[in-house]
């Protein structure tokens, strides 16, 4: 399992690993077992009925109204709640907290890359560069993550990152880890005073009109380094047009 001395799984895994055994010590735990019946009272004032013996599941759609839940019986009712949604434009605050994380999109041969003008079948390499100027010249950030979502419009080309020094300014280090998802890169690294620059492909693979989300970088363990950077939108139109 998620728990077992052989394998930790990543953050996600091991919270619901968590809850499974903070519910099961519960249920262990009641001497009685679990009979009863509740309601869920909907943002119009209906109730959506359950009890012991199945969960309950809704599904509710742009309404932040509250609800409620009555119960009655005896055992423990256990509630989850997942949201879901997109920030609306302006609404995203940037900003640079005791790191700064850049990222950049250029052509093969070096050159800028406008968003507004791709074309499907393009490849878009990343530079993505970060630093902490605020540390001393052998400090280090730990167990950094930078989130580098991806816009609708691209694929990760080849899921093999390139981490490079910036001349003289440069730092050493490398990503300790990297996840190439279909949605989003996702880099573990440390950071220190001097930047570092680590590279990745992409390819625009479809046409039409997206977002592209700002990236984000933050301390795994250290809410007060954090970095939020960059977005906007992403024009891509058949090759040829």
């Amino acid at each position: 399992g998620v728990c077992s001395s052989e394998l930790w799984g990543n953050t996600v895994e091991n919270a619901q690993c968590l809850a499974a055994l903070a519910k099961y010590q519960v249920a262990k735990g009641k001497a009685a077992p679990a009979e009863f019946t509740g309601s869920l009272t909907l943002p119009d004032g209906t109730a959506a009925k359950f009890d012991h013996a199945a969960p309950g599941l809704w599904r509710f759609r742009d309404d932040l109204k509250p609800l409620s839940i009555a119960t009655e019986g005896t055992g423990s009712v256990f509630v989850t709640v997942r949201t879901e949604g997109l920030l609306a434009d302006g609404q995203v605050e940037t900003y640079d907290r005791r790191i700064k994380v850049r990222r950049t999109w250029k052509t093969p041969d070096g050159k800028p890359v406008d968003p507004a003008k791709l074309r499907v079948g393009d490849q878009v390499n990343v530079e993505i560069s970060c630093e902490a100027p605020g540390l001393g010249a052998s400090d280090v950030l730990p167990d950094v993550a930078i989130v580098g979502a991806l816009p609708g419009a691209v694929e990760v080309e080849n899921p093999g990152l390139v981490a490079s020094t910036l001349g003289d300014r440069a730092s050493t280090g490398w990503a300790r880890r990297t996840d190439f998802l279909d949605d989003r890169v996702v880099l573990f690294v440390s950071v220190g005073r001097q930047p570092t620059l680590y590279r990745y492909s992409l390819r625009v693979t479809t046409a039409g009109r997206f977002t592209l989300p700002p990236l984000q970088a933050s301390s795994m363990y250290d809410p007060g380094v954090a970095c939020i950077h960059g977005g906007g939108k992403v024009v891509a139109t058949q090759a040829g047009r």
